[in-house]
């Protein structure tokens, strides 16, 4: 909708980075476990 493009666009003109705050490792035991979790 317009309200939507309107909000993507002020937004854009000033856009932030987004910062990872877990360690990579984390989330590799995290998919890890979750894997192991899962039924085959």
């Amino acid at each position: 909708s317009d309200e939507i493009l309107g909000y993507l666009a002020d937004r854009n003109l000033n856009p932030i980075r987004y910062t990872w705050n877990a360690k990579g490792e984390n989330i590799l035991r995290k998919i890890q476990r979750a894997k192991q979790a899962l039924p085959v």
